[in-house]
């Protein structure tokens, strides 16, 4: 970060707060996950990167989700979506679409949640984005479970642990 921001590479800087979000995100340092996310959101904005903000909306709306706030994360990943089909960019689509069905699972909509997490573990799958695949999967597994489809809820849940140990993930 402080080579990005001495070289002022906007690259760099959007990519380590992206990352530094993430990190701070999965040891639930949640206000300093927002706060990196919302520093590499501004950069999009500025950029005008419709890819680049709808991404990080779906990582806010995940963070926001995961603190409990269900509408918010929804209402974020709602905007993430809209965003991504507007852009048709496939990488942000799989970030709104698997944001978006896990904010529907949190509502409960549970058809809701399967159909958007099926288009976003597809298009993870499409570019090889791993990470998003087993997330969407994961949430289909959950998904199933709760709507007791059992057999659909394993394969899911084969599915993500195939994904994370096929590329070494977590």
């Amino acid at each position: 970060l402080k080579i990005g921001e001495e070289l002022n590479d906007i690259l760099s800087l959007v990519l380590t707060k992206t990352y530094l979000g993430i990190g701070f995100w999965y040891t639930c340092e949640f206000a300093k996950a927002l706060h990196y996310f919302a520093k590499a959101l501004e950069i999009n904005v500025s950029a005008n990167a419709l890819w680049g903000i709808s991404s990080l909306k779906a990582w806010i709306a995940e963070v926001i989700i995961t603190q409990g706030k269900i509408d918010l994360g929804y209402t974020i990943s709602d905007e993430a979506l809209r965003i991504a089909d507007e852009s048709g960019d496939i990488f942000s689509k799989a970030h709104a679409y698997t944001a978006h069905g896990w904010s529907y699972y949190y509502k409960g909509y549970l058809k809701e949640a399967e159909k958007y997490l099926l288009q976003g573990a597809d298009f993870s799958v499409r570019i090889n984005m791993l990470f998003y695949a087993a997330t969407a999967h994961f949430g289909l597994g959950i998904t199933f479970f709760d709507m007791e489809e059992y057999t659909k809820s394993q394969m899911h849940y084969e599915n993500a642990i195939s994904v994370y140990r096929d590329g070494n993930i977590m």
